[in-house]
């Protein structure tokens, strides 16, 4: 069945003449999709050992690739030589005190917030079920929960990590506490997560979102109500402004999607301005009772996706009105192709809280100023899309950092998982990068792990 040695009976090997070898090298987005000459789903960490070790004494060595959610749009999880698909070690344990939770290396949200759920706790996790969960820890991972708990790496306890030489290692705050470091926010570079383990919190809820509708003639007049709501941050609100065109006929609109807890009468303290100062064309909202609930309510969005999505993302500070106004049209005129047309940006506004409390040199992730978050979804369906969107998150993408480092004297860095593959090392890990590479060298000087989108060069390349 396969040539790559002591594996478990368990182990599961497809290559390109298996039946299931299409579904195997599949993505949520074609632009994700890299043939590969093995997909390998181990059910232990030793099976990842043997992977390893069959990789590097290639001639040449097979590159490999990690895959848990398979969500990123860029080739991150997919690979010409191995692919390790992590889908057989999705473990989830409650602890008995209730207060962390074990998690295999290859689950998604879902598998996390379903049984936490039944206990009325959650995880600082995604705002989307179907993410990754070791992918989100250890790029950073931030989502609706961070101002109350911090990022997905500020919860995470202990991680068991199948090193790039095969040895198989736990780490926590007193265990290889560099390499522990490392994970919270550089961990896509140091080997192959197995086990996290994260802290629990009480369950968040109920939660009013949804989409709120608005004409394009409405932006200023929407930018207004917004700086008014900022003005008084809370870890219990986000607001979202997105530029969208919708079916069936495609009109531009501006899109708003709130995020906040409380009761109805707490919610409609807040919301009210935005139906009341500027007039609505359409509102689509909802309570919900618990976060879990709340990460499935995009699916509709997604499910409507076109084949092919390229991501980009660009960390901000504040409210521009005419930063905001110049995306606006520079999108506006993207989306007159006809293949790009469902092409989206969001403007995420996130209080400070939790995450810009904890000391930037407490983790490797390099982004603790209170921070936004500019999101691009690039859709198309021809191939022949796919440079033109990449050149246009690049340009659009650079003018929000660009008018950062103008107006607040600095340039973010960008989040490990949200690399393009054209940015320096410096520009993701920051003042970080220097002992990144000391400890690259050490537990990874051969580079096993190596995709260009987050690489860090060791101090002595081999």
């Amino acid at each position: 069945m396969s040539d790559i040695p002591n594996l478990s009976s368990q182990c599961k090997v497809i290559t390109p003449s298996s039946p299931e070898y299409e579904k195997a090298i599949a993505r949520s987005t074609l632009t994700a999709v890299i043939p590969a000459k093995y997909v390998v789903y181990p059910s232990t960490p030793s099976d990842i050992s043997a992977i390893l070790e069959f990789a590097r004494t290639q001639n040449p060595p097979l590159p490999i690739a990690v895959k848990g959610g398979g969500l990123n749009s860029n080739p991150v999880s997919s690979s010409e030589g191995i692919t390790i698909d992590m889908f057989q070690i999705r473990h989830v344990r409650l602890a008995e005190d209730k207060k962390s939770v074990t998690v295999g290396g290859g689950a998604i949200w879902e598998d996390v917030y379903a049984p936490l759920d039944e206990h009325s706790l959650i995880a600082a996790g995604a705002n989307a079920w179907n993410v990754g969960v070791a992918a989100y820890v250890l790029g950073g991972g931030y989502s609706s929960l961070a101002p109350a708990h911090g990022y997905g790496c500020d919860s995470l306890l202990e991680a068991t990590v199948v090193l790039a030489d095969g040895r198989i290692v736990k780490c926590d705050a007193d265990n290889e506490p560099d390499l522990f470091w490392a994970l919270r926010g550089a961990g896509l570079q140091f080997g192959v997560v197995t086990e996290l383990v994260l802290k629990t919190y009480p369950s968040h809820g109920p939660i009013f979102t949804g989409a709120i509708v608005y004409a394009p003639n409405e932006l200023q007049s929407f930018l207004n109500v917004l700086k008014k709501r900022l003005s008084t941050p809370s870890p219990k609100q986000v607001f979202i402004l997105g530029f969208s065109r919708a079916a069936p006929d495609y009109y531009p609109t501006l899109l708003f999607i709130p995020y906040v807890e409380g009761t109805p009468e707490e919610v409609d303290a807040v919301i009210s301005p935005f139906r009341t100062e500027i007039t609505p064309l359409l509102e689509q909202t909802v309570t919900l009772a618990s976060f879990m609930q709340a990460a499935h309510f995009t699916d509709g969005i997604t499910k409507q996706f076109p084949p092919r999505r390229i991501n980009g993302l660009a960390l901000f500070s504040g409210l521009w009105d005419d930063l905001v106004l110049s995306m606006y049209d520079e999108w506006l005129k993207f989306t007159e192709n006809n293949d790009s047309k469902t092409s989206l940006v969001l403007w995420e506004f996130h209080p400070p809280g939790k995450n810009t409390e904890i000391d930037i040199k407490d983790t490797a992730y390099p982004c603790r100023k209170q921070q936004n978050y500019f999101n691009i979804y690039g859709l198309h369906t021809s191939p022949e899309r796919d440079t033109p969107t990449r050149e246009w998150i690049e340009k659009v993408t650079s003018k929000v950092n660009a008018a950062n480092l103008e107006k607040m004297g600095f340039k973010f860095p960008i989040p490990q998982n949200h690399g393009s593959g054209l940015d320096a090392p410096e520009d993701i890990y920051g003042k970080h990068l220097q002992r990144l590479r000391e400890l690259k060298t050490k537990y990874d000087p051969h580079q096993v792990f190596n995709k260009k989108y987050w690489t860090i060069p060791p101090l002595t390349p081999n």
